[in-house]
Parts: structure tokens; sequence; C-alpha cells
């Protein structure tokens, strides 16, 4: 082994590292108040850590667009119809920044429909700023046809 890989892996690890304790701090700083049952949307070493790190919260289970039952990390995985079952008015998802919107959009007409709040690990509502993304841009109103005649 090289020393450039061994500090390669070093830097990997300490951002990982503090990436992980950027979850825990800002999960604690934006849900404090939250007592109601709360689902986390993630399954990576930042829900594992946050999960280590989070005792006090009422978190019922997890969500993961890949799995959909089992238990990981002594917590249920669970499918978008459990979390009506358990009475979840809100979910948190913790992943990273490009998909985010995403898993959003996997789960926004269900949440909306039942009253279901999706938040980001910083304590942003999802619907307030992904809501009519879609409308706000022209180029959703463009054909294939018109944007090839336009190169």
């Amino acid at each position: 082994m090289t020393s450039g890989t061994a500090s390669g892996n070093l830097k990997g690890c300490m951002d990982m590292y503090n990436e992980q304790r950027y979850v825990v701090s800002a999960f604690r700083d934006n849900f404090r108040d939250v007592k109601e049952p709360l689902v986390l949307y993630g399954l990576g070493a930042a829900t594992e850590a946050l999960l280590q790190n989070i005792e006090d919260y009422n978190i019922v289970g997890l969500m993961d667009g890949k799995r959909k039952s089992g238990q990981i990390w002594g917590k249920q995985i669970l499918d978008i119809r459990d979390v009506l079952l358990l009475n979840v008015k809100t979910i948190v998802i913790i992943a990273k920044q490009p998909a985010i919107p995403v898993i959003f959009h996997r789960l926004e007409e269900f949440c909306r429909s039942k009253g279901i709040n999706v938040y980001d690990i910083n304590g942003r509502r999802l619907a307030d700023i992904y809501n009519g993304f879609e409308n706000a841009s022209p180029y959703f109103e463009v054909s294939l046809d018109d944007l090839k005649r336009e190169i």
C-alpha cells in the first residue's frame, strides 16, 4: 500500500465521520421538539450513526427504495403502507443531497394524500421546496422535437 492510498483512506474515513457527526447534530437541532412517531428514510451509514445517538426519539421504523421489509439496527424496515398503520406523520430523509429530490418525489403523492410531512435532515419541509418545481421551468413545456429543432 502506498502512502497516497493510506492518506486517501484516512481522508475518506474522516469525511464519513464528519458527515455522521453533522447528521446527528442537525437531526437534534431540527427535530428536538418532535415527540410523535418518526420514520427515517435511508439505510446508509449516516442513518446507522443517527440511530446509535438518538435513543430519546420515537423512531418507529426505517424506509428505503430497495428494501421493503426486514430489520436493521434494531428497527423494522417499513413499506409505505406500514407508515399509515403506525400513524406516522413525519418522515425524515437521511441521504446525500442529490438523492433527496428523487426520494421525495417517490413519496410525494402518497404522503400528501395522507397528511404525512417529509423533511430533510436540515428540517426543511420538502413539499415547500419541490412542489411545483417541474412547472416552474419552461423546459418542461418543450417537446423533444422542439429541442431538436433548436439544436
